[in-house]
């Protein structure tokens, strides 16, 4: 009897994703290259690209957590590092303040016809972000039993967040 949960779907998936990625990349690319052009600027190209570095960060700490490879003999069996700091906090937590950001940005822009380059304006996402750190820093600190750690006999990390 087999144990290991990984098979042929698993593989389908990481191959779907990749290929995902490489022509969201491409997209990435272009706006960078375009990012003068008027409808793009106004969007800030620079948020955007941030906000998709953001997802391709939560996909690689998402591929720990979810079981799609093996973990054993890898890196990945740090569970702290690739569970929380890389899937939730730069992944999730950033990828959705990012992009928070950039729709308070265009309703200020497109509705509200003020400017959208303050200091003040980044202010608050700069607050979110220590937040953050300090909540990392905080699991960080506890015990692996009451947080994330790795458990051999599964290939697995088990998680209590």
């Amino acid at each position: 009897m087999r144990l290991d949960p990984r098979d042929k779907a698993d593989a389908i998936i990481m191959v779907i994703t990749a290929v995902i990625y490489s022509l969201d990349f491409v997209a990435v690319l272009y706006l960078l290259w375009n990012r003068k052009y008027p409808p793009l600027k106004a969007k800030n190209p620079l948020i955007m690209v941030l906000v998709k570095f953001a997802n391709i960060i939560w996909f690689s700490g998402d591929l720990q957590t979810s079981g799609h490879i093996p973990l054993a003999n890898t890196p990945m069996v740090k569970c702290k590092a690739f569970g929380i700091w890389i899937r939730f906090m730069t992944g999730v937590c950033l990828q959705n303040s990012v992009a928070t950001m950039q729709t308070y940005g265009l309703y200020r822009i497109f509705t509200r016809f003020l400017p959208y380059y303050r200091l003040g304006l980044y202010l608050l996402f700069t607050i979110y972000c220590l937040c953050l750190i300090a909540f990392e820093t905080a699991v960080q600190v506890l015990k692996p039993s009451i947080t994330a750690y790795y458990v051999a006999l599964l290939d697995l990390c088990n998680y209590h967040l």
